[in-house]
């Protein structure tokens, strides 16, 4: 059976839950237990699984941050072949597992959010890593994605197939470990199944490839990184989750973050630990419900049949903002605009397109393979609500195509900016040799190193003194900074992030201005043209986090900013191969 448990770790607030463990033993009913860094809950719940024969799941992660000794358990070393990092990465986590460590009952989870753009790399590393921990008597449980990861394509790549192929011969030796977080207190099917939900991704990619769906650790699982909300509303959630996954057996268990200590989450350990109660009881309540596949209560299936005269485009515009709205999805088909939806209430619909469906009848079987119950109504004239504008993907305008202009500041001084692409969606926004680090995916983008901030103000440690910063995401190179494809009007609020100042000369640590974020980004408008400095420009848009206003020109990138503090706005436009390209400083960053 499904159960849901908690994710530990050093510190925090565990008080409870060995009650939680040894209630749900007597009654026979599986716990579920991740622990990072701090095998003591392991070995308690071990115990206690060896006198009562009740087979726990039982998770244990070491982390980078947490072992601190210079050794990288989070994520493969990616510079060697697949083969050679399993075995690099296997040698330094056995050699770091505890003498009490019990093979038999507890799992080996080795990496924790890796890099989804190298799902083949990664599924090829899985094989030979399970293949030498099952040799030694280990079974260990991969690859703990981020919520919202890998891409669905990704399950197909040749290494990701081999990996779970692996699992359907070596069951209960080799897993698949993976995260799904709502990102929102107020409503945990925000995006289904884009974020919960998304293991049936997995299990469509199995079925697809006559393959045994491998056993499924969610070793992360809940709201927010920092946040839980009450009690009663948190087992309401609970309900609703319990309804989504405990018709697949395969689900072993959710553990809901966070009972471990860490001052970039708060105070969620002790939000976490007033749940364990009444997580307690509402395991002992539902033991043994089996119900079947079907969509989170209050959901319904239809196929609409669009107007010829609209466009996939336009609705697809039309599903983004539905979706911003109902928070359902949707597939649909781009040949002959079909959209299939899954909607909470008669009024609603609408939400993610999917033009990969050919056909009426490929979107009916993709509900029909995940197991899922639907009406079929035709409806041949339905015209989209005139007032919903269709979403805009804001990469060609934040990245640009790499021509050179100048920008001046309100304080007279001018930089010459391009940005500049490098390798896997990174790209630069170069200002003459500073530059911000963005990248992009499919679904956000994203901001990371920045060397443009300037000196250090005066109550830094030293003043005056160029430094950079980093923006990060637990367990991520970088923090989301926005949706990549929005609507007008649209705000985008991420999960937090950690940003970290450092002295350009040395790149030791800052302490002024670090400390934890949230971006919150708006689209506020969209421009045919903007005038500054005499320079018109075509193809606008306009973005503001409240405090700082960016403008940004199709094919540009950055041309024009405001804040409380000063603005600058693009001065000047060279012509192709006028001007060199920008050449950016190097240092300890680099």
């Amino acid at each position: 059976m499904m159960t849901f448990g908690f994710h530990c770790g050093p510190g925090g607030n565990l008080n409870g839950i060995g009650s939680h463990w040894r209630t749900l033993d007597a009654a026979r009913i599986p716990a579920f237990l991740k622990s990072a860094d701090y095998y003591g809950p392991c070995f308690e719940l071990a115990n206690i699984a060896a006198a009562s024969g009740v087979k726990h799941t039982i998770i244990y992660r070491l982390s980078t941050r947490g072992q601190n000794n210079g050794i990288q358990y989070d994520v493969p070393d990616y510079s060697l072949s697949p083969i050679a990092a399993a075995g690099k990465h296997w040698t330094n986590t056995r050699a770091k597992l505890p003498p009490e460590f019990d093979k038999s009952r507890v799992w080996v989870e080795p990496i924790n959010e890796c890099d989804q753009e190298r799902a083949d790399w990664s599924g090829q590393f899985a094989v030979e890593l399970a293949k030498l921990a099952n040799g030694q008597g280990y079974k260990v449980t991969l690859f703990g994605w981020s919520s919202g990861e890998p891409e669905p394509t990704d399950w197909s790549t040749p290494g990701m197939l081999a990996y779970l192929r692996y699992c359907a011969a070596n069951p209960g030796k080799a897993a698949v470990s993976l995260h799904e977080y709502s990102f929102d207190v107020d409503d945990i099917l925000d995006g289904y199944p884009y974020k919960i939900g998304r293991f049936t991704q997995l299990l469509t990619t199995c079925q697809q490839n006559g393959i045994a769906p491998p056993e499924i650790h969610l070793t992360e699982w809940g709201w927010t990184y920092r946040n839980v909300p009450t009690p009663d509303e948190a087992m309401a959630d609970l309900q609703i989750a319990f309804g989504v996954y405990a018709p697949y057996p395969t689900v072993k268990g959710a553990a809901i973050w966070n009972l471990g200590g860490g001052d970039e989450w708060g105070d969620i350990h002790n939000q976490t630990q007033r749940l364990i109660a009444p997580t307690t009881q509402f395991n002992l309540d539902h033991a043994g419900d089996t119900p079947p596949p079907q969509p989170p209560t209050g959901y319904k299936s239809v196929v609409y049949k669009l107007a010829q005269e609209h466009t996939v485009d336009e609705w697809a515009g039309i599903a983004r903002l539905a979706y911003a709205d109902s928070k359902r999805t949707t597939t649909a088909s781009s040949d002959n605009c079909l959209v299939m939806v899954q909607d909470g209430n008669a009024e609603s619909y609408a939400v993610v397109i999917d033009p990969s469906l050919p056909s009426q009848v490929s979107a009916i079987q993709q509900f029909t393979a995940a197991g899922i119950s639907y009406q079929t109504r035709v409806y041949r004239d339905v015209t989209p609500p005139p007032t919903i504008p269709a979403g805009i993907d804001l990469l060609p305008y934040v990245k640009g195509d790499g021509r050179l202009y100048e920008v001046r500041h309100s304080s007279g001084g001018q930089e010459r900016f391009q940005t500049q692409a490098k390798s896997g969606g990174v790209f630069w926004q170069t200002k003459n040799g500073q530059y911000e680090e963005l990248a992009a995916d499919d679904t956000y983008i994203w901001r990371g190193l920045d060397i443009s901030p300037g000196p250090a103000p005066s109550y830094a440690e030293r003043p005056g003194v160029l430094r950079y910063y980093t923006a990060k995401e637990a367990g991520k190179e970088r923090a989301r900074w926005c949706k990549r494809i929005m609507a007008v009007g649209e705000t985008f609020t991420g999960p937090g992030h950690h940003v970290q100042f450092f002295y350009r000369d040395n790149c030791q640590p800052s302490a002024a201005n670090s400390g934890n974020a949230t971006n919150k980004t708006k689209l506020v408008a969209k421009h045919a043209s903007k005038t500054w400095n005499g320079i018109t420009v075509n193809d606008v848009i306009e973005m503001t986090n409240g405090t700082e206003t960016w403008f940004f020109a199709r094919g540009f990138g950055l041309v024009a900013w405001s804040s409380t503090w000063g603005n600058s706005a693009i001065s000047e436009i060279h012509a192709p191969g006028a001007r060199p390209d920008n050449v950016v400083d190097t240092g300890c960053w680099s």
